[in-house]
């Protein structure tokens, strides 16, 4: 008999202490699904969309955490080739407003295609790209058609 009564104390206190258990976990979820998830928000473009060689690719964005700008921030900028290589240009930070600005030039042996530009900073990252095509008498579109040099004629 007196074991049966233990039994029934064990568990009964048992019952409880997984009542407050559950009782906290729900509060907990209910706290953690109330709380705002704030993204900030990062964008990158190119003054223009097509470059040639010699050419300066002006880069820009912004960054921004529910609409305010985030100043003081260090942007991480890349140019990957169509080939996949990757340039790292130097660091930016952002002004008051929030915003960045880098410069790469294109070299006069980068092959055309598309290239990507990354920006990453603050958690978030954001890209775009641009297009690269040589002039039709460059060094590189030379060597293509087998020829070191070209002369202009005259008639």
């Amino acid at each position: 008999m007196i074991r049966d009564i233990l039994k029934l104390i064990i568990l009964g206190e048992t019952a409880v202490i997984l009542a407050l258990v559950i009782i906290l976990l729900i509060i907990l979820i209910w706290i953690l699904l109330r709380k705002k998830v704030v993204v900030p928000t990062l964008t990158v473009a190119t003054a223009k969309a097509k470059y040639l060689h010699g050419e300066t690719v002006e880069i820009s964005g912004a960054l921004s955490e529910e609409g305010s700008p985030v100043a003081g921030q260090t942007i991480d900028v890349k140019i990957k080739y169509p080939d996949g290589t990757e340039v790292d240009l130097p660091d930016v930070t952002t002004d008051d407003e929030g915003k960045y600005a880098n410069s790469w030039v294109v070299p006069s042996d980068a092959p055309p295609g598309t290239y990507t530009v990354t920006a990453t900073g603050y958690g978030v990252s954001a890209t775009t790209t641009f297009s690269h095509k040589q002039y039709p008498d460059s060094p590189q579109s030379r060597k293509s058609l087998g020829f070191s040099s070209i002369s202009h004629v005259r008639f």
